[in-house]
């Protein structure tokens, strides 16, 4: 019914297509109607709200709380100072709101902060009326948009407005303990001058400083990743697999590339503050490095007093996963061949001897640890480690900063620092406003150190950002520039962390590893086959060193936390493909592949053919029922070796023990395993069963013809007596009463 029901609407006659005329003509005239309505309604509103009407609409549109972004401010404003502020703002006829909260008494305050519910307290100090950006005294940034306002700040009350904006650090309730020192939260918006509305904002703090100089500051090591992370290349074929195994590998994005560049940048730039660097073989290594300026970056950043490097396997790892997989001697394989390719590189940059031998003590992960991942690297020689607050029961610190812990290693004990869970992840932003997000970090270091100014203990905290995101240049370079000749903050690296603060506190039962679990995966048996199909190719070709390391390379590679598992199964796929690509050099053949025995006892040849550069061992295998070999038996096992560039051929005495053809399976494996190196077939031919034929076709002849003879002889003498013509010579003979008739 359906189906009629669509012919009849297509097909009605002469009557629909003026039914349906009259329709369209009707639908057109709406239309019409509809559009003028929109027009004069437009018309209308914007001669009752202004001209700027649309394109503040279109502003609304556009923009957001991310818009609005900050550009930079006074990290630490100091009495006598003012709080400068610069932002981004993109339209036109808008204006700026400021409201100044009392200072933050703790850091439950300060997260509520920059939360939807806002500073706990109500404003000490706020603008009457939105200023037109137009007007500000700083002005706008023609190369970047940005605007910029001086604001003047005085503690106390102001006698007399100025006619300018001014902040007044003024008590409050909840007042912090050291004021005027300490945290005020500061709300910044920016609305349409025409409606009023918020089209964009932040909150940012007001540091003010007025501590003497020789406060006991706040001690801070910063971990800073400086990674590449290289995935599979897709368009790599064989050939260029057998030339450069290392084209296995595609090179990391160009975001990743930047990313590791401008951390790099940003840390020269501020080069005397102290810091820790996580960095990696692969990054360094010059075979894959895009830009050799990026290992020369961090060959001068650490010969530098003051910085030094963590961790520095081949590729960012978690160690338990790499435990928890089939694999675990590969993370004793990433620190060794890690650290080889980092001393390497910092060795060709006339490194002092320390720093060239890519030696480092210090493990910072931002994974869980567990106790047997810990037992194994302190074996091999890491000492000191920094781990996720979270994942370690620990003894109380002073406020808000932790005490150092010492946990029994598998080589004595190990110290450990818990970092920081809210500052890890102001670190490791990559948000939309950067800038806002290291002001933020720093104006949390400055709350906890005013938990407890100037506390005759020193204190101390970590902080790292070794997520999957790489890390954001915008912001390492606004921290390091708020660090610089901080009044409250003393950056350290990881090694003066621990080397100022008291005592490690000794565990015993009090704190210990949490059993967590990283979700990060690791294809534990696919490199696992990997791994031991390479170790079997290097028994095979010992002369193939700089091929081996490029394979094994590889195939760590795919173990990186940073990669997802498909990511991961294309490196194993392309490390495969790369050894696959040297075994094919090597060849098993025979001519024709056709061998004939003229005898049943003869030689079998199996010719090897090489076109690699280097020689190859290995065992060659014969396995057939049909064959006999010198040996007595049916499989025969024969040690070859073939040259570079060689061609050997290898004779095997066998016996034939059938006259059939068949076909025979060569195999050659490497020494002492059964690795697969090549294998080809053989056709045997035997030219024997042809004359044992011949030979007997004829004497099956011969014995026919004489039994036809003897049959066809006796049956004639058969016929002959019955007619009479032959008789008995002996019966037949005339006689009478035994005596002869002659």
């Amino acid at each position: 019914m359906g189906g009629s029901l669509t012919v009849g609407t297509v097909r009605a006659g002469e009557a629909q297509p003026r039914a349906t005329a009259r329709r369209e003509s009707s639908r057109r005239l709406l239309t019409a109607v509809v559009a003028a309505t929109t027009v004069v309604a437009g018309v209308l509103g914007t001669l009752a709200f202004g001209w700027d009407r649309p394109a503040t609409a279109a502003l609304e549109h556009k923009t957001g709380p991310s818009g609005v972004t900050l550009a930079g401010q006074t990290t630490w404003v100091q009495p006598g100072q003012a709080f400068d502020l610069r932002f981004h703002a993109p339209g036109t006829g808008l204006g700026l709101t400021m409201a100044v909260y009392p200072c933050l008494s703790d850091l439950s305050s300060f997260d509520r902060s920059l939360t939807a519910a806002g500073p706990p307290s109500n404003p000490i100090d706020r603008t009457t009326e939105a200023i037109p950006l137009t007007s500000l005294a700083g002005g706008s940034d023609p190369r970047t948009g940005d605007y910029q306002i001086d604001v003047p700040v005085t503690v106390g009350y102001p006698e007399a407005a100025s006619g300018h904006f001014t902040i007044a650090l003024t008590p409050g309730a909840n007042e912090c303990g050291a004021y005027p020192g300490g945290v005020y939260p500061v709300r910044v918006g920016v609305v349409n001058l025409a409606s009023g509305s918020e089209v964009g904002g932040f909150t940012t703090h007001l540091v003010y400083t007025d501590i003497a100089a020789t406060t006991q500051k706040l001690r801070l090591a910063l971990v800073l990743p400086v990674t590449e992370t290289w995935t599979a290349n897709q368009k790599v074929g064989p050939g260029g697999l057998l030339a450069h195994p290392m084209e296995a590998l595609a090179p990391p994005s160009s975001g990743e590339q930047a990313a590791a560049n401008g951390t790099m940048a940003a840390l020269l730039a501020h080069n005397a503050v102290p810091a820790t660097v996580v960095t990696t073989g692969q990054t360094l290594d010059p075979p894959l490095a895009l830009h050799g300026s990026l290992a020369t970056s961090v060959a001068s950043w650490s010969s530098t007093t003051g910085h030094d490097l963590a961790n520095t396997t081949l590729v960012p790892t978690d160690a338990s996963a790499l435990l928890r997989s089939t694999v675990p001697g590969t993370l004793v394989s990433q620190v060794r061949m890690g650290a080889t390719l980092t001393a390497t590189a910092l060795a060709d940059h006339s490194h002092p001897p320390a720093v060239a031998r890519g030696a480092t003590t210090i493990w910072s992960s931002s994974q869980p640890l567990s106790p047997s991942a810990m037992t194994a690297l302190s074996s091999l020689g890491y000492r000191e480690f920094v781990l996720p607050q979270a994942d370690i029961t620990q003894a109380s610190g002073v406020g808000s900063t932790q005490v150092p812990l010492s946990l029994a290693g598998s080589s004595g004990p190990v110290t450990v620092m818990p970092s920081n869970t809210d500052l890890d992840a102001r670190l490791a932003t990559n948000g939309n406003d950067p800038v806002l997000a290291a002001h933020q970090l720093l104006a949390e270091l400055a709350q906890i150190y005013f938990e407890a100014p100037n506390s005759p203990a020193i204190r101390g905290l970590a902080v790292q950002a070794l997520g999957d995101a790489p890390e954001n240049p915008a912001l390492v370079s606004t921290l390091l520039q708020g660090l610089t000749d901080a009044p409250v903050v003393q950056p350290v690296s990881l090694a003066g962390l621990f080397a100022s603060l008291p005592e490690p506190v000794s565990c015993n039962h009090t704190c210990r590893l949490l059993a967590g679990r990283s979700s990060t995966t690791v294809n534990g048996a696919g490199v696992h086959r990997q791994i031991g199909d390479i170790a079997a190719f290097t028994l095979s070709a010992p002369g193939a060193h700089a091929v081996t390391h490029d394979l094994t390379e590889v195939t760590l590679a795919s173990e990186a936390a940073t990669l997802g598992a498909s990511a991961q199964n294309g490196i194993l796929a392309n490390a495969r493909a790369a050894l696959d690509a040297q075994l094919g050099q090597l060849g098993i053949s025979s001519g024709d592949k056709t061998v004939t025995l003229t005898s049943q006892h003869g030689r079998l040849p199996v010719t090897l053919v090489s076109s690699a550069p280097y020689a190859f061992n290995g065992t060659l295998s014969i396995t057939n029922d049909k064959l006999l070999f010198a040996n007595g038996t049916t499989n025969w096992q024969q040690p070859v070796s073939v040259g570079a560039n060689h061609t050997t051929v290898v004779y095997v005495n066998v016996t034939n023990r059938t006259t059939d053809s068949y076909p025979v399976t060569v195999n050659l494996y490497a020494p002492h395993s059964g690795f697969l190196l090549g294998s080809a077939q053989i056709t045997v031919h035997s030219s024997i069963s042809s004359l044992v034929g011949i030979a007997l076709t004829i004497g099956a002849l011969a014995v026919l013809g004489w039994w036809w003879f003897r049959t066809a002889r006796r049956r004639r003498r058969a016929a002959r007596a019955e007619d009479g013509d032959d008789p008995d010579p002996v019966f037949d003979t005339p006689h009478h009463d035994g005596v002869t008739v002659p």
